[in-house]
């Protein structure tokens, strides 16, 4: 969260929302919401790899899903894992991993966590809403189905909503939840039997990284990139994947700044 937002300024979105707006969010808008208390729904990092496939997401009826169908299909990318505090605010979910519904197009380890989880929520906020995706639903205008969902999260008449004879506002004074730095980082996923080699290879560049762990055993390296530099700016990214094969690892998955 900006740190010039404040608590006076978090307070005025609550109020804003709460009086009646709509605040719709994905990426750094939605971890916006849940640490303005704006919304309930909880964040986690993911343990699976997923630089950017198509998943399929069930639709529920609601003004949010009109001209969409029962199904999207939804652009995932390392995106934070959302959890709803109430079903009653889903609007789309990803299927249980072991259903015929589940399917995926692309490259993927661990996708499994997806399974129950909401790529899209509709809370009732007082009087207004937050409407809160967890991946971005226009991503390169590649799904048409996610559009329609925005455009719907932003035009739709919610009054009729589920949610909102359902479903309490947000505790504003909860506790605020702890959401990781997300600037853009350097993901690197290998085999446990090559932690130590990768530890040299970034120590070489002088970076800075947290361990996580990751699907199958494997380790994961979250590493740091503060400034949100791409990878035409940052001054190493390039180098680290001939780094790593001079090492002698083979990643399982390699995630760059974009």
């Amino acid at each position: 969260m900006p740190p010039s937002l404040g608590e006076t300024g978090r307070a005025a979105l609550r109020d804003w929302v709460s009086g009646g707006g709509r605040y719709v969010g994905w990426a750094g808008g939605t971890q916006l919401a849940v640490l303005a208390s704006v919304s309930s729904v909880t964040l986690t990092e993911p343990t699976s790899d997923i630089p950017g496939s198509l998943f399929r997401a069930n639709v529920a009826q609601g003004p949010l899903s009109k001209g969409v169908g029962s199904s999207v299909m939804q652009f995932t990318e390392y995106d934070l894992v959302m959890r709803a505090s109430n079903p009653a605010h889903v609007v789309s979910s990803y299927p249980a991993a072991d259903s015929p519904d589940w399917f995926m197009s692309g490259f993927a380890l661990g996708a499994e966590e997806l399974s129950g989880t909401a790529a899209t929520v509709d809370e009732p906020v007082g009087a207004g809403h937050a409407v809160l995706f967890a991946a971005d639903p226009n991503f390169r205008a590649l799904t048409d189905g996610t559009a329609k969902i925005l455009a719907n999260a932003i035009t739709a008449d919610l009054s009729s909503s589920r949610a909102r004879a359902l479903a309490p506002a947000p505790d504003a004074s909860r506790a605020a939840v702890a959401i990781p730095d997300r600037e853009s980082p350097i993901r690197v996923t290998i085999p446990a039997s090559d932690r130590d080699k990768v530890i040299a290879v970034l120590n070489g560049f002088g970076a800075t990284w947290t361990e996580k762990a990751a699907a199958g055993g494997a380790v994961r390296f979250v590493v740091a990139n503060p400034e949100g530099l791409d990878l035409h700016e940052h001054t190493w990214a390039r180098k680290l994947p001939d780094a790593l094969r001079a090492a002698g690892v083979t990643p399982l998955a390699v995630a760059m700044p974009q």
